[in-house]
């Protein structure tokens, strides 16, 4: 979350949200942190989501590329998925709703989105929806200079849902997130 210029960005990790910290702030890390409805009203607040099944895709391979420094917040899913060999059948079927509510990566977006947020950006309309949303904040002239950083490195997403046990059990976990945002269930990546 940045607060900038009387605006509010929630920052739900793997939909663009280091790409909008570093063009409010050079040195961005990123904090997630649920925001209260106090500062949602206070602010122009804007968030990103993404399809549920392509975020948990670049979840899953974002958590595979951690190095041994940098997994202690990850470590208990992280261990599960290096003892199933990262396998992401065999990982996604042993998840509980637990397990997705205490990762920040595979926590549903919609604990992130709380009503009153004045914009909900798509990733898949991310350069249209960030032009969109720095007009409105009057920060127009910072549209040129938008740069996606930390893009997924990951085959075809079709290639994960090869079971329809997968795909069931990713679309109960984040049935939420289907229905708020009206995604359709299956991803159309191209």
């Amino acid at each position: 979350m940045i607060i900038k210029k009387k605006a509010l960005f929630i920052h739900v990790p793997k939909t663009g949200g280091i790409s909008v910290g570093r063009l409010f702030n050079k040195g961005y890390k990123g904090v997630h942190k649920i925001p209260s409805k106090k500062n949602i009203k206070k602010y122009y607040s804007f968030v990103f989501v993404r399809h549920p099944i392509d975020r948990f895709v670049s979840a899953f391979e974002y958590q595979k590329s951690l190095t041994q420094n940098n997994i202690n917040a990850h470590m208990k899913l992280r261990s599960r998925m290096r003892d199933m060999k990262y396998n992401f059948d065999k990982f996604v079927l042993s998840l509980t709703p637990k397990d997705i509510q205490t990762n920040v990566h595979y926590r549903k977006q919609c604990a992130w989105v709380l009503n009153g947020i004045d914009y909900i950006g798509r990733f898949e309309n991310f350069d249209e929806d960030l032009k969109n949303i720095l007009t409105e904040m009057g920060e127009a002239d910072k549209i040129k200079h938008i740069k996606k950083h930390n893009p997924s490195k990951r085959r075809d997403i079709q290639t994960y849902l090869k079971t329809s046990g997968v795909v069931k059990r990713l679309r109960d976990l984040y049935a939420d997130d289907f229905k708020k945002f009206g995604y359709p269930t299956l991803p159309e990546i191209k």
